[in-house]
Parts: C-alpha cells; sequence; structure tokens
C-alpha cells in the first residue's frame, strides 16, 4: 500500500513488526493462552506478543506465528487517523467507488461477476473483497485479499481450476461427502489425505483470479448496496435504504466478522482491553463518528434476492442500476 508508506527517518512508525518469538518466562497467566507483564501481552495460540510504546504497536513475531491479530492492530491504528475496515466488496465503476455486497451474502459471488464478465466488466475495477480501508471523508483504499472459495464458487473461477484440478476435487469431495456431517475424527482423517485433501474452502490469491489491469488504487465512494434473501421475493428488486439504519448495519456487519467469525480479534480484544493497553470502547466511538460521516449523502439501496439466485444476473441488475445514474 504505498499511500501509506512513510518515511522510515523522520516519522514515527505506528506498527513495528519484531521478528523475534516471544516468551513467556517470567510472565503470569491471565487466562487461557494469555501472559501478561509490563505492559507486554503474549498469545500462546496464536504465538505472537504485543506491547504498546507510547502511540507504537510492537509485535513481536516469528514464522510459526499466525498474523490474523494483525489486522486487528492495523484497525486500531486506522482508526485513530480516520479510517477503517469495512467488512465488504469494494469496487470502482467509472471511477466512482460502489460497495456492491457485505460479508454473509455475495459478496465474492457478485464482485466477481462484475469484474470478469464480458458483458460489463470493461466498466469495472478491484478495490477489495473482504475488507475494504476507507476514510472519514469516503475515499476508499484498495486492499486485496485472498479470496475464500467453496464449492458453489467453482464456476465462477473456472479458469483458475482448469489449471489447479485438485483444488476443485478438493472442494467437490468436501460437498459431495457431507464432510461437515461426519464425525470430528473421520473430518480430521480425511483432511490429511495425502492425494487429495478434502477441504470446505481455498483460499486463493487474488492476483491468479483478478488481471492486473483490473485493480484500482482508490476511489470515493458514491453508492452502498445492501442484499437481503426474503421467502416472499420472487425476483430481483432494488429500493432505496433507510438512511438511518445504514451506520448501523455497516457498523454490525464488521463487528459480526470481528467478534464470531474471527476468534483472533475476540481473544485480543478482551485481553488488551482488561489490562488497559486500549480502551475498546473509545475505538468503538471513532468507529461510529467515521461510519456516520462515511455514509451520509450517499446513495444507499436494499436489493431483495429470492432464497436461491443467479448472482450473474444481481451483477447485471447493480451494472444496468449503475449505467442508469
Amino acid at each position: 500500500m504505498p499511500y501509506f508508506e512513510i518515511d522510515k527517518l523522520t516519522a514515527c512508525p505506528d506498527i513495528i513488526l519484531v521478528e523475534a518469538p516471544p516468551h513467556i518466562d517470567s510472565y503470569f497467566e491471565i487466562g487461557e493462552h494469555y501472559y501478561y507483564k509490563d505492559n507486554f501481552i503474549i498469545d500462546t495460540i496464536s504465538r505472537i506478543g504485543l506491547k504498546k510504546k507510547n502511540t507504537t504497536y510492537v509485535v513481536y513475531a516469528s514464522d510459526s506465528s499466525i498474523l490474523g491479530n494483525l489486522d486487528y492492530i492495523i484497525w486500531l491504528k486506522l482508526l485513530e487517523k480516520g479510517f477503517t475496515f469495512v467488512h465488504a466488496a469494494a469496487l470502482q465503476f467509472k471511477n466512482k467507488g460502489v460497495l456492491p455486497a457485505w460479508g454473509g451474502i455475495g459478496k465474492t459471488s457478485i464482485s466477481v461477476s462484475l469484474l470478469l464478465n464480458n458483458q460489463f466488466s470493461k466498466d469495472w475495477r478491484h478495490l477489495s473483497e473482504d475488507f475494504v480501508i476507507i476514510s472519514e471523508n469516503k475515499l476508499m483504499y484498495c486492499y486485496p485479499t485472498n479470496f475464500a472459495v467453496y464449492s458453489y464458487h467453482i464456476p465462477l473461477f473456472q479458469e483458475y481450476f482448469y489449471k489447479h484440478p485438485i483444488h476443485k476435487l478438493s472442494l467437490q469431495a468436501y460437498e459431495s461427502l457431507k464432510v461437515d456431517a461426519l464425525p470430528y475424527i473421520v473430518q480430521r482423517l480425511l483432511a490429511h489425505i495425502p492425494l487429495i485433501p478434502i477441504k470446505e474452502s481455498l483460499y486463493i490469491p487474488v492476483e491468479k483470479v483478478i488481471p492486473k489491469d483490473k485493480f484500482a488504487e482508490k476511489a470515493f465512494l458514491h453508492r452502498i448496496y445492501f442484499l437481503t434473501k426474503e421467502k416472499s421475493a420472487h425476483s430481483i428488486k432494488i429500493m432505496e435504504y433507510e438512511a438511518n439504519e445504514v451506520s448501523q448495519s455497516i457498523i454490525s456487519i464488521l463487528l459480526y466478522y470481528m467478534l464470531t467469525e474471527s476468534p483472533y480479534f475476540l481473544r485480543l480484544i478482551i485481553a488488551t482491553s482488561s489490562f488497559g493497553l486500549l480502551n475498546f470502547e473509545k475505538y468503538l466511538r471513532m468507529l461510529r463518528t467515521i461510519i456516520d460521516r462515511v455514509s451520509s449523502n450517499v446513495k444507499c439501496y436494499k436489493i431483495k434476492l429470492p432464497l436461491h439466485y443467479d448472482s450473474y444476473l444481481v451483477a447485471k441488475e447493480i451494472h444496468r442500476h449503475m449505467e442508469s445514474w
């Protein structure tokens, strides 16, 4: 992210990553897998250490560390500077920023359909598939992450799976065997079959799916879509979304992911808040202020979908709606 680079000689860094494994000698346990001493917290599950030195977070890690918590630290520093993550697909349409879908419903399928379908892909550029950085003045920054791909995504990634047939078989085997319904010990054994590891999902590097010329660096947010599936919906319908609901929807989607889907975030929030490394309530107030500013004077729409829908048709409808702007 070149737009966040600093002059190392003159500026105080926000985060320092130290390549050194943390040791728990002489630290006392503050809860299962967490140790604390002198403003320093060690997480033995992700195998990282965290210390706050003035305004700088110092993260100690090694090759065996799980750096899922690093996004949490980045998020805190973004909030301090008037930015935040939002959990959504983010695209650029003719130089205008769009949030076409959110975590939990359709963001991968719809964003890939808009980017790669020849019928309308020339107008769209990629900013993010999962998390995008946005400032309080509505400027969105590219933050590419790996695609989390499940068996139902196979038709979208045909070119990738043509080159990687074993990956395709892994997902198909999981689905056909209904692995999630099997006893846990059987699931573990199946996951370690050497020839075809059976997996529920795969993480595919974004650059293996999206061509380089389809990336945008940044774009001002102009339009937001929220997708919802309803039993009573028999077709795709776009309607204006109540402005007073937008901020809470954005915040709820982000926090739900952090507190339920990402176990690293929740544990670290509790540990750092309990021992005074940060005041999480203060950061929530920062988040509310930023999101209120982001959502003000932005056109917001709700898209009602049938319970079973074609992501291509949804993408086509979003494209048509954007063209009519």
